[in-house]
């Protein structure tokens, strides 16, 4: 039986692949919506066609394989595609983070191409930092690949967590991300990894001192990327309030721990640049290009409702992915509210991008929950073998 967690959680999966192909079809073709519909029909195939993708997911060497296919298509398309010819400056953004300060001069004042402050945290840039010295910061964004490799193969080895991972990668969105040198799935498929480490230490019966510590440090510069993702923390950490499995004085411990490692990757680019950083920093610019603080703070507010309703430790990446989706929708209606619906999503005064999220944490909550049913039905299918034995 179908959820109504997983019918919504496939649904805006496919609204963001649609609303992608509807926005950038429309640039090349008049054809746009009929053919963004069509293309919206590929990334479920893996998963309703799954008894004939069931073959290719158990074959460990061809599903390695693929992978590896898929990384080295990509590294052409960057050989094809230089980033010159992008109208997306994540790129430059990271290239003139680090221009700037390894010329000496304040990083967060460094603009990009378009004239774009630097927004992300310090350690966003810190883990860009051998890509750009590389000179190629697409294998940043393909690293993604990787990490939600281990992701898949950490929580769920089986076939069907392999089908979920083919549909996120052959996505339209996951392309364009990778493509463009966009970041933001491999920035969400990082939160997510140490949201799931941090989850499977609070959920052991004891909590080591050495333990707290740890995810204080993973909390910390996880969040000093975007922070956006303390959404995901507050929800995670509610809900193991509430269900026992970590005591509040553990809780307000790891929260100074967290937030000792995130000022600690300012110091670098902080010292000796003092008084810039308090007219301009990551602060203030995410405030200024997200959403309003006011609206920030709502979806904060609702982070807490939604650790409290979660029954499951998996209902927190559902409920974390809603609320990641929730921040982009938001992010969306304010800028249409401010200039107008059409400069907003055809002349990018909004950044859809933010859209993207949520997708790691929704297609990993479909993939546990996937896995569980099939659990569920072995297990029912053992206990009427031993009924009719029994017999």
């Amino acid at each position: 039986m179908i959820s109504l967690k997983k019918i919504a959680a496939f649904s805006i999966f496919i609204i963001i692949n649609f609303t992608f192909l509807i926005k950038y079809l429309s640039r090349i073709t008049d054809h746009y919506i009929i053919l963004s519909v069509i293309l919206c029909l590929i990334p479920p195939l893996p998963y309703f066609f799954r008894k004939y993708f069931q073959k290719f997911a158990a074959n460990t060497v061809l599903y390695l394989t693929t992978l590896i296919l898929y990384c080295t298509i990509m590294a052409i398309v960057f050989a094809l595609l230089p980033v010159e010819s992008l109208k997306v400056d994540r790129w430059s953004v990271i290239t003139s983070f680090w221009d700037t300060f390894l010329s000496g001069d304040y990083a967060y004042s460094a603009k990009s191409v378009d004239g774009n402050y630097p927004g992300p945290m310090p350690f966003y840039f810190i883990l860009a930092l051998p890509f750009f010295l590389v000179g190629e910061l697409g294998y940043f964004s393909l690293s993604s690949v990787l990490i939600l490799a281990i992701i898949f193969r950490l929580k769920s080895a089986d076939d069907t967590s392999r089908i979920w991972l083919i549909t996120l990668l052959l996505s339209p969105l996951c392309l364009y991300d990778i493509a463009v040198r966009s970041n933001i799935i491999l920035n969400s498929a990082i939160i997510l990894l140490t949201i799931i480490y941090t989850a499977s230490l609070l959920s052991r019966l004891t909590i080591k001192p050495r333990s707290v510590w740890l995810i204080g440090l993973l909390i910390g510069l996880s969040l000093s990327t975007r922070s956006v993702f303390v959404i995901t923390y507050i929800s995670l950490f509610v809900y193991s309030l509430k269900s026992k499995k970590i005591k509040l004085s553990q809780t307000l411990t790891i929260g100074l721990i967290t937030v000792f490692f995130f000022a600690l990757t300012f110091v670098p680019f902080v010292v000796g640049h003092f008084k810039e950083f308090w007219h301009m920093n990551p602060f203030i610019i995410q405030s200024d290009v997200l959403i309003p603080f006011e609206l920030s703070l709502a979806i904060i507010v609702i982070s807490f409702l939604a650790g409290l309703v979660s029954r499951t430790q998996n209902d927190v990446f559902f409920f974390s992915g809603v609320m990641l989706f929730a921040a982009g929708v938001t992010h969306f209606l304010y800028k249409s509210y401010m200039e107008n619906w059409n400069a907003a999503f055809f002349n990018s005064r909004a950044d859809i991008a933010y859209l993207l999220f949520c997708v790691p944490f929704l297609i990993y909550f479909l993939s546990q929950e996937t896995t569980v049913g099939k659990r569920q039905k072995l297990i029912l299918k053992q206990i009427q073998i031993l009924q009719e034995a029994d017999l």
